[in-house]
């Protein structure tokens, strides 16, 4: 229907295709609470998902994950603070997860990803010690055992958690207006999944309003991270950056 947004977030793994529609309305007097569609990679065999308590501007659906067996969807404006919640891959069994300190506005849930038998979500205005500083939370499937994480050098604004990624053994999160290389030219750290054992990587020609962590990935070995208002191919032409899991051996594209 108009104004679903179909495909505003989309995810591949155990032979399952999982796509976000953030602008669904569940009812009359749900605006925007979202729904998340599954299929197998045909295309057939459509689950329709929506989350058990839903409300109007959830927004269910905004980022989805799939992997471990289930699939992880993100609601960011769930009551105002956000949720994530986790389902099999039939869309049963769901299991709703909230950080133990979320407060209104964190936007918990805008990010989500799930692997190695634990799930991590992003809260990236969150403020814990700096105002929209960010902040990633880890969780086994069932939602317990909560690993809260902050970069050591938090700072205002910087979004820290707008993305994340989740490989066998390390987490990656995106903090795309991180200063360091200039305003908002972005940053990307890596954890391991206790949160231990923090690299933080910086494009090696950062620039200001590069948005460096915007979208990341991790797999293989390897980082991905994206830059979508790098300029080096004409205004906001983008970038993507490759890395080892140390933040050496640079790769641009």
């Amino acid at each position: 229907a108009s104004l679903d947004l179909f495909g505003h977030s989309v995810a591949i793994g155990n032979d399952k295709i999982v796509v976000g529609a953030p602008g669904v309305d569940g009812s009359a007097f749900a605006f925007d609470s979202g729904a998340a569609y599954v299929y197998n990679l045909d295309g057939t065999g459509e689950v329709k998902i929506n989350p058990s308590d839903l409300f109007g501007y959830d927004r269910f659906g905004f980022a989805v994950a799939v992997g471990s067996n289930r699939i992880v969807v993100g609601a960011y404006g769930n009551v105002g603070v956000g949720a994530a919640y986790v389902y099999n891959l039939d869309g049963t069994n769901q299991v709703k997860i909230t950080g133990s300190n979320s407060d209104t506005g964190d936007e918990f849930g805008r990010a989500v990803a799930v692997g190695a038998n634990k799930v991590v979500i992003g809260a990236p205005t969150a403020s814990i010690g700096s105002t929209s500083s960010g902040v990633v939370y880890v969780y086994d499937l069932d939602g317990t055992n909560e690993v809260k994480i902050t970069a050591s050098d938090a700072a205002n604004d910087d979004s820290f958690g707008k993305s994340v990624g989740i490989g066998t053994n390390k987490i990656v999160v995106g903090a795309p207006n991180d200063d360091d290389g200039g305003s908002s030219a972005g940053a990307a750290y890596v954890y391991n999944l206790d949160g231990t054992g923090e690299v933080k990587i910086t494009a090696s020609d950062a620039a200001a309003s590069d948005q460096f962590g915007q979208s990341v990935a991790i797999e293989n070995d390897k980082i991905v991270v994206g830059s979508l208002f790098d300029d080096d191919d004409g205004d906001r032409s983008g970038v993507v950056y490759v890395y080892d899991l140390d933040g050496t051996n640079e790769v641009k594209i």
